[in-house]
């Protein structure tokens, strides 16, 4: 004849206590008095009751606490090597989509989280010109080891050791490489070209061999130049919203066009771009070629999707790799953040407390006096 299992509430009876209270020894013993916990537990040990059921405990809760993931691949896939997601045949790296219904506070406890940055480069290292992948990983929660990884491979990995350029840029929600053929962010933002778009989803859905793919360009071409083009132009970005109501980059190219009119420099803004043309390709074109970057920052122009996500890094990456001047002027008051905090180590011209907005006509002609001398000075010497 079977035994009959104990229950909780023999173990009560036996200890002289209510049901509650012998609950409360095995769930929250702390509100319990030492001298009844002990009598309990005796109880417990004499009757040889182990404690509560947990699939009581989860029945009387109508809730498990668990989460349920449905993957076509084994879970391992997605957490020990993020970069092999890269090459599957996904455009899309999957998204697991939670519901939560309950959340409860823990204190923290420090771990190692790594993440990983990835690319495609191009390179003649072994003789015939090459298209290879790699990738680094860094530490998100130590400050200044995603720069650091990022330098590292770009400068001594990919251009030092191999002398490749960098073609892809696998980051889909930012660009970490502004010089790479195929951004993804660029993709997703819709900043492509339809025939580089073509080129990136069939390179993501690995529909060609690498090597036909890109027997299709030509290679060469990808390498990095060793004859660089002559930077030549003077850059200004601004934000059309502002300048409507200003007209503060027109007074700053009234100052710098007599300081050019003898050199081979060029003022350039996009009022240059005629009708008809494609703006944002005459953009990437100027940004190849500017020696000097004028930034008027106001509000307007931090909001700015493109010039955050696309003409700011181009001309960042123009300053920190090939040597271009970069040289800002406060419009207007506001804060510098997110990746516009990356301007506070360059030149300003005036004070975020003395923008232009806020000074009459002879003080803001100053400003662009002193603009054009510092326009000067970083001009080539004839």
């Amino acid at each position: 004849m079977p035994t009959k299992p104990i229950r909780l509430t023999d173990v009560a009876k036996a200890a002289g206590v209510s049901h509650g209270t012998a609950s409360n020894v095995f769930s929250r013993p702390a509100i319990v008095r030492e001298e009844v916990r002990e009598r309990v537990l005796a109880a417990a040990h004499k009757l040889g009751y182990g404690g509560p059921d947990p699939k009581g405990r989860l029945l009387r809760a109508g809730k498990v606490n668990a989460i349920g993931v449905a993957a076509a691949w084994p879970l391992s896939y997605f957490f020990e090597d993020p970069f092999a997601r890269v090459f599957d045949n996904s455009a899309m790296v999957p998204r697991l989509y939670l519901r939560v219904t309950k959340l409860e506070l823990h204190e923290p406890v420090a771990k190692d989280v790594e993440a990983s940055i990835a690319v495609s480069f191009v390179s003649d290292y072994k003789g015939p010109t090459g298209v290879y992948a790699t990738y680094v990983t860094f530490q998100p929660n130590i400050k200044g080891s995603f720069e650091d990884a990022v330098s590292w491979m770009k400068k001594a990995y990919i251009e030092g050791e191999y002398q490749g350029r960098i073609i892809t840029d696998f980051d889909q929600t930012r660009t970490t490489f502004p010089e790479a053929r195929l951004a993804l962010s660029r993709v997703m933002d819709r900043l492509v070209s339809r025939g580089t778009l073509r080129e990136t989803i069939e390179l993501m859905h690995a529909t060609a061999h690498v090597d036909s793919y890109f027997d299709e360009i030509d290679r060469r071409d990808l390498l990095l130049n060793r004859q660089n083009a002559p930077r030549t132009k003077i850059f200004i970005s601004y934000s059309h919203a502002a300048e409507r109501e200003t007209g503060w980059v027109g007074r700053i190219r009234t100052h710098i066009e007599g300081l050019v009119h003898a050199s081979d420099m060029e003022v350039w803004d996009d009022t240059r771009i005629e009708p008809g043309e494609k703006w944002r390709e005459r953009i990437q074109e100027a940004i190849d070629r500017t020696r000097i970057a004028i930034l008027v920052l106001t509000a307007d122009f931090q909001a700015s999707k493109f010039i955050r996500d696309a003409e700011l890094p181009l001309l960042l990456e123009a300053a920190e790799a090939e040597g271009a001047t970069i040289l800002c002027v406060y419009g207007s008051q506001f804060h510098l953040s997110g990746p516009m905090e990356r301007l506070l180590k360059y030149q300003f011209v005036n004070q975020l407390e003395e923008p232009l907005q806020a000074l009459g006509k002879p003080a803001r002609e100053s400003v662009y006096a002193k603009l054009a001398a510092a326009v000067e000075k970083a001009m080539p010497r004839a």
